[in-house]
């Protein structure tokens, strides 16, 4: 009862329940959802309380585990939770103690959050009401119990787990995506996800990447098992070695550990032994610490050097995206120092990996001032504009599908299978694989037609301006050029007629070749206050 002035008002309560296995719970009448109604019900009727048997039964937590949900997740909770905040509330009735939470500082979290809406907890087994210091101290030691003893509880089906794993046993629980656990426990496979994840296997050997798989998969029109859309993430988790040894029919306990537990023959093999031997050997081409780190695969290891990405054409770096490091093939990046006065230098493109890779790059050759790789480029663009090409579409010439991507693909496989058998040296291999990829999505390209009449067209169009903002010089640049590689030296090219000082030059590669056919050009890089000629020259 709650004193208003001179008269008394019936507290309103609520039970919460809480099971955390329903099947289990209603075999054990101990904890069962029933039981924990009923004996809230009584414990309300004997303090007279006006209890709230309909919300109780309605926001009843079933299936919800304390230890793995925290109490702001709990659905049944939270709404007894807005209840209090509405004013609806004053009493929540717990069956036991270990309804409440599972760990002392999120319990009492919970209990400081509802007595600030003037909600006292009250337990009908330990019998405590939270409303006295005395009922208080005992709530927080058996919470400390509970805790205790849930922790002792994972310790023991964890060590019993792990025993059962070692013993080839399969522990029960989700099965691969591919696999269905029939009526009577025996495991079958999904013809669905059987054909979605072989055709994931054979677009990775094909040297495809994690993106590029996941595209190919929702085009052909498969879904995941719970039919949604594939990601990279899903195609790179299930192409990792020990889901590569589940499609073989081993099972595992503690996947994601350090130390997982193989289970030999656990499910049914969707995979032949030759063909994971094959993915395998072709995801440890991509990475030296596959499976130890995620990396990208292919994409990480050559698309830097070989795939321009999709960058603004307002960025203020006039060469973002297609300035190349010509030692190591990665981008380089533009960036800016301050000295000890704070005054800024001029903007360099360095290379990311020049500390990290010095057995590749040379000396003092690992990074270029910008205003001088941009004027050698803007010099060999202003040839170039001198006597364009003749605007036209080009199309290829047709070619037989064999003649390309089924010959491509058979030389590929045959190299696989040479290194397979120890034929190969791995450095060998892994250079051999790299430019037979390149060749084949070279090919490809050609299948192609090439729209180049009207990016020339844009580019002529800019170029004929009187003058030319930063954003539309860039966007010129990203038109005309495709490929910037410096700094570049060569013996006999110095900086002056006699000097032993080799020339820095850019190698720049145009997207369409001028009138006489060139495109490759080499620029030398001079400083601002040079008062020569500045030449650039075709490349032999």
């Amino acid at each position: 009862m709650k004193i208003v002035g001179t008269q008394t008002e019936t507290l309103r309560a609520r039970a919460y329940i809480r099971v955390s296995h329903v099947g289990k719970a209603r075999q054990d009448s101990l904890v069962s959802d029933t039981l924990q109604l009923e004996e809230g019900k009584r414990y309300a009727a004997y303090l007279g309380f006006a209890f709230d048997e309909d919300a109780s039964r309605k926001h009843a937590d079933l299936d919800v585990s304390a230890f793995r949900k925290p109490w702001r997740e709990r659905s049944g909770l939270q709404e007894h939770y807005r209840a209090a905040k509405r004013g609806e509330l004053d009493v929540l009735i717990f069956y036991k103690i270990s309804r409440l939470a599972r760990n002392v500082r999120e319990a009492l979290d919970m209990i400081r959050a509802f007595e600030k809406l003037g909600v006292s907890f009250h337990f009908v087994v330990e019998r405590i009401d939270s409303t006295s210091g005395h009922g208080r101290f005992v709530r927080n030691v058996l919470l400390a119990a509970a805790e205790m003893q849930s922790e002792d509880t994972s310790d023991f089906l964890k060590a019993a787990c792990e025993r059962r794993a070692r013993e080839g046993k399969l522990q029960g629980g989700a099965t691969p995506a591919w696999i269905k656990r029939q009526e009577d426990g025996s495991f079958a496979l999904i013809p669905e996800q059987v054909e979605a994840f072989r055709r994931m296997v054979a677009l990775r050997i094909a040297g495809l990447g994690y993106v590029r798989i996941a595209q190919t998969l929702n085009t052909e029109g498969h879904r995941t098992v719970t039919g949604c859309y594939w990601t990279h993430g899903m195609t790179y988790k299930y192409l990792q070695p020990s889901w590569v040894e589940t499609m073989l029919g081993d099972g595992f306990f503690g996947r994601e550990t350090d130390e997982p537990i193989k289970i030999p023959a656990a499910f049914p093999p969707m995979l032949e032994a030759n063909e994971a031997a094959h993915l395998l050997s072709v995801q440890r081409l991509y990475s030296h610490d596959y499976d130890r780190k995620p990396v990208g695969g292919l994409d990480w290891m050559i698309s830097k050097r070989r795939k321009q990405g999709r960058y603004s054409a307002g960025s203020i770096h006039l060469l973002s995206s297609i300035a190349f490091c010509p030692y190591c093939g990665a981008r380089l990046v533009a960036s800016q120092r301050d000295d000890a006065a704070h005054r800024s230098s001029p903007f360099l493109y360095g290379c990311p990996h020049a500390r990290t890779r010095l057995d590749v790059h040379q000396q003092g050759l690992n990074s270029v001032a910008a205003p001088s790789i941009e004027d050698a480029v803007l010099r060999v663009l202003r040839g170039a504009l001198e006597m364009p090409p003749e605007p036209r579409l080009r199309v290829p010439k047709p070619q037989r599908k064999e003649d390309h991507e089924i010959g491509m693909q058979d030389k590929i496989d045959r190299l696989v299978s040479l290194h397979l058998d120890g034929k190969v040296e791995e450095c060998d291999f892994r250079r051999l694989y790299a430019d037979l990829v390149e060749e084949r999505e070279r090919q490809r390209q050609l299948q192609k037609p090439s729209f180049v009449a009207a990016e020339q067209g844009r580019a002529i169009e800019l170029a004929s301006r009187d003058e030319l903002s930063r954003e539309e010089l860039r966007q010129l640049v990203l038109l005309m050029v495709e490929r910037v590689e410096s700094p570049i030296v060569f013996e006999g090219v110095t900086i002056r007629p006699g000097s032993k000082n080799l020339r820095r030059l850019a190698r720049v590669v145009l997207k369409f070749p001028r009138a006489d056919g060139h495109r490759v050009f080499f620029a030398p890089l001079y400083q601002d206050r040079f008062g020569g000629v500045r030449e650039y020259w075709p490349e032999n």
